[in-house]
């Protein structure tokens, strides 16, 4: 993951978390299956994930394309 990608991620969570999510409930690089989401919320009392987050380098037809691959096949 890159500069730009980070500073997207950590602006992220640094807006969910001023929107009331704990922070417990947030996880970095969760696995799932051959990948690895960016960022999961998951349900503080099971950890069942509720919400996936993919972030990319630039918005690019092909990003895109592999973000959204990515999101189907978790």
């Amino acid at each position: 993951m890159g500069k730009l990608e980070k500073d997207v991620l950590k602006a992220l969570i640094d807006y969910l978390i001023a929107h009331g999510y704990p922070e417990a409930s947030l996880a970095i690089e969760w696995p799932i299956g051959k990948y690895r989401a960016d960022l999961i919320m998951v349900d503080p009392d099971t950890r069942a994930p509720v919400a996936i987050f993919e972030v990319k380098r630039q918005r690019t037809p092909q990003n895109e394309k592999f973000g959204r691959t990515q999101i189907e096949s978790f």
